[in-house]
């Protein structure tokens, strides 16, 4: 797998060269990243499917490559998707049992935006049920295992999408955040993940999860790559009643020199495990080595938050699901039934509560924790990925491990502010660890900016997982 790993590892915008220049093309591209999909999907179990359609998709790149009328950098560029984004005439499965799929269509609007860049899309990527849960495991598609240890979970809800990214099978993903599914898996699978602000990215053809805290961002190998797909994804759809119609344009800044400073959230960076405070320290010292300012700041509200975020989440989440669940109530895991039927027990009034109070918390926090900064940093999930274990029937257990991994996410979705994940070291049992940065509304530039210096500093996030275990033939823990 030497040739395919050589330039299936290259950065999306050290791809674009070399296919601009003719070192490759799309097509061998594409065809590297089918064969390694083959070749690992058994074991690691990232996909869902694989789009026969690639191969025409890349023999369009590279017919506009030569012509040089390929304007963006994702021209060519192997992607693939959580499966939670229309596709007219393809099958979506949103990670459920089978009477939940549809074939819709219509394209959803980040899907057709990356169609309109000649991006090759390789196929579906697993995801947790419904996108119900940061761990990865799905009881309908088998659980989706971390590249970097078998018996470790992947994280969620984007599982296939980290994973698919972290082993090389392609460049990057396009997947949802909606209390950190995207930036919990991308951390446990040590590569970079980016939760725009809310409404920055169309959902028109998204399946829905909570639509006051949805939304759609990359997973990459790096903030460069995150933002070349961010370029090309963010931008208003008045198909989309939620998008930011009068939002400010993204813009790339990742080489800006002005001075940053950055606010640290001392008392709740103090929960993180010590080997994930550890590797934290070391950024910050790699950070502040290269003239980044870091001042501690109070964040007293962050518990209320946490509850309002969960009140929202489950009312709204059981909301969509209402009718399916009288229909189909058989047909859900049992741990996604219990969250939605929890959701039905929340007084409108506590829900109503919970949204009215989102502009003095958000107010509050610009106030209180970023006043000074540019951005705020603090670990991505508290500890390394645990051990992978089916999800129980005892619902106070689960919910004891989706805290932990969402303790330092799901704030920000609540908020609706972008926040980034950039690789940062590893800690115990050899697994990576996850740095966030969180921005101001609207202000994607200043994070990524952060998280490139970063990335020019260390080397963390080029390192790739050791598959070996991986080989041929092995399979992970399907669902029965």
């Amino acid at each position: 797998m030497g040739a395919a790993s050589d330039l299936l590892g290259l950065s999306i915008g050290a791809a674009a060269r070399l296919l601009r220049d003719g070192g490759t093309s799309a097509a061998e591209l594409a065809a590297l990243s089918g064969d390694r999909i083959r070749r690992l999907n058994p074991a690691l179990n990232a996909f869902l499917s694989v789009r026969p359609a690639a191969a025409g998709q890349a023999e369009e790149a590279d017919r506009a490559l030569a012509q040089g009328a390929a304007r963006s950098p994702l021209a060519g560029i192997p992607l693939a998707h959580k499966d939670m984004f229309d596709r007219a005439g393809e099958t979506t499965t949103f990670g459920a049992h089978a009477a939940f799929w549809k074939r819709p269509e219509s394209t959803s609007a980040v899907k057709a935006r990356l169609d309109d860049c000649l991006a090759v899309d390789m196929g579906t990527l697993n995801m947790s049920e419904f996108a119900a849960g940061p761990t990865g495991e799905n009881s309908h598609h088998g659980r989706c295992a971390n590249p970097w240890a078998a018996d470790r979970l992947s994280g969620g809800s984007s599982s296939g999408s980290a994973a698919a990214v972290a082993a090389r099978m392609i460049h990057g993903s396009i997947g949802s955040d909606t209390g950190g599914s995207i930036r919990v898996p991308a951390a446990l699978c040590g590569i970079t993940g980016l939760k725009p602000t809310y409404g920055r990215v169309s959902r028109h053809g998204a399946m829905a999860r909570v639509w006051s805290q949805d939304s759609i961002g990359p997973l990459a190998r790096s903030a460069e790559d995150c933002a070349l797909i961010l370029q090309a994804v963010a931008g208003p759809d008045d198909r989309d009643p939620l998008s930011a119609l009068t939002a400010p344009p993204f813009e790339l800044r990742l080489g800006d020199d002005r001075p940053l400073r950055l606010s640290l959230p001392n008392a709740l960076v103090s929960e993180a495990d010590d080997d994930v405070a550890a590797c934290f320290d070391a950024a910050l010292k790699a950070l502040a080595a290269a003239g980044v300012g870091i001042d501690a700041a109070h964040w007293p509200d962050v518990d209320d938050i946490h509850a309002l975020a969960e009140t929202a989440h489950k009312a709204e989440s059981t909301a969509l699901h209402d009718g399916q669940l009288t229909a189909h109530l058989e047909k859900y895991g049992v741990f996604v039934r219990q969250r939605f039927e929890e959701g039905a027990l929340i007084p409108a009034v506590r829900y109503l509560q919970a949204q009215s109070l989102r502009p003095v918390m958000v107010e509050r926090f610009l106030r209180d924790v970023m006043r000074s900064c540019d951005a705020v940093v603090l670990p991505t999930v508290a500890c390394v990925a645990p051990v992978a274990r089916a999800l129980e029937d005892d619902i106070g257990a689960n919910r004891q491990l989706l805290g932990r991994l969402t303790r330092y996410t799901r704030p920000f979705n609540y908020l609706g502010l972008p926040a980034l994940t950039v690789p940062c070291g590893f800690g115990r049992d050899g697994l990576p660890v996850g740095l966030q940065i969180v921005g101001r509304p609207f202000d994607e530039a200043t994070i990524l900016r952060v998280g490139h210096l970063f990335q020019t500093l260390t080397d963390w996030h080029h390192r790739s997982p050791d598959l070996s275990w991986a080989r041929p033939g092995a399979r992970t823990e399907t669902a029965a």
